[in-house]
């Protein structure tokens, strides 16, 4: 059993012991019931329901109702999706392997949704909206890490290929950021029983990844905390991004007013991008001159620290030379252009805007990096890149197959 699994069953033995099992019992998981024609799909539903719901009710708090229904619908029947309190509904294909886990992925996002139901504005129903994504694909990389694998589908979507060798929930978890959207948690973007449209560019959708940017900038633990403190004080209220930016910074001690101001309502396109990279000097005395360039009107402040003070460090840059050694530094995020002079023994070998991948609202990550010497035809590099990626495609297909 993984060290974090018994770490965490311990704390809830101690809870129960010192308590007398209230709180568990006031934070224990709804009963799960699964209705469905196909008896392959009976145990796979209801172990998949109850791993979510166990998971959720820790990170968000219980649900106002004890039992959850999970309904397989027919095939005929109209796209899964739709969430009422104490029902959900998926589709469990009659050919599904034990690797494709497309219903699943669809199962756990609607239980996700079953966290924020509640009355909505027309001013609050992106963020709520958001919350759902943001929540549901959280939940999906949790539950079925170690064996979430890629499945593509062909002949119409009746045939299930999965790729053993593509890996979509990793354990650990690596450095850079998961995967970040599912087909089963924004399709179909617009349809009815959301509280906003999912589809690309609505305001649901960036705020979205909103939520994942400032995770990777506090942190899952933190995040949590803040996730379960909304929640609660909500009590099924309207959820604002201004309500949620006023929890979290409570629990922090920092205002977030530039979390609201330029990550959720700004509809201003945000690109950081490497400029010019020029190295001057010899004999171990080189001097390095770097410009990193804020292409788009959008701005990552990452502060509301007035900006006549000292400079915000919102945003890393590395830098690796030839000689093997790296440095960092950091740039403000609100400047049009950032200029960075470093001195080494070596000239510099790439130049990285964002390597952790913290800004995941950079719209365009492409122009992020710098290499030296690199080959001067982009269209031909893309061209080939494109080559290669389809061909990879193609070789996991068949190595499925065999």
């Amino acid at each position: 059993m993984p060290h974090r699994h018994f770490a965490r069953a311990l704390a809830r033995l101690l809870v129960t012991a010192l308590l007398g099992g209230a709180v568990a019992a006031q934070t224990a998981a709804p009963a799960v019931t699964v209705e469905s024609t196909s008896p392959a799909a009976v145990p796979r539903l209801a172990e998949t329901a109850a791993r979510a719901l166990t998971e959720l009710v820790e990170w968000l708090g219980p649900l106002p109702v004890q039992s959850i229904t999970v309904v397989d619908l027919p095939w005929a029947a109209s796209t899964p999706g739709k969430a009422s309190p104490g029902t959900v509904a998926t589709r469990f294909r009659w050919i599904t392997p034990v690797r494709d886990l497309s219903a699943e992925r669809s199962l756990i996002a609607e239980l996700a949704r079953q966290f924020w139901i509640a009355p909505v504005t027309d001013a609050t129903a992106p963020f709520h909206e958001a919350l759902v994504i943001y929540t549901a694909t959280r939940a999906i990389h949790r539950v079925l890490e170690g064996r979430h694998f890629a499945a593509p589908r062909y002949v119409g979507g009746f045939v299930s290929m999965p790729v053993r060798s593509l890996m979509l929930s990793h354990n650990p978890a690596g450095r850079g950021a998961p995967l970040g959207e599912f087909d089963e948690v924004l399709h179909p973007g617009d349809a009815a029983w959301r509280f906003a449209s999912a589809a690309d560019g609505s305001p649901a959708r960036r705020a979205s990844v909103a939520l994942r940017t400032l995770e990777r900038m506090i942190g899952w633990p933190a995040m949590q905390q803040a996730l379960a403190a909304v929640r609660e004080r909500a009590a099924g209220s309207p959820i604002s991004p201004e309500f949620f930016a006023a929890v979290v910074a409570e629990q922090r001690g920092v205002p977030l007013q530039w979390f609201v101001r330029d990550l959720v309502r700004s509809r201003d396109r945000i690109d950081y991008a490497v400029g010019t990279v020029t190295s001057s000097g010899s004999n171990g005395a080189i001097r390095t001159a770097i410009g990193i360039e804020r292409l788009g009107a959008g701005v990552f402040s990452g502060t509301d620290r007035p900006r006549d003070d000292e400079p915000a460090r919102t945003i890393p840059v590395m830098v690796r030379f030839a000689d093997g050694s790296e440095t960092r530094a950091f740039i403000d995020g609100r400047d049009q252009r950032s200029d960075i002079l470093i001195e080494s023994g070596s000239p510099a070998a790439t130049v990285a805007v964002d390597p952790d991948e913290m800004v995941l609202v950079d719209a365009n990550r492409m122009n992020n990096g710098w290499v030296a010497d690199a080959p001067s035809d982009p269209v031909g590099r893309r061209l080939i890149a494109s080559w290669m990626v389809w061909l990879q495609h193609v070789i996991l297909t068949c190595t499925a197959l065999a």
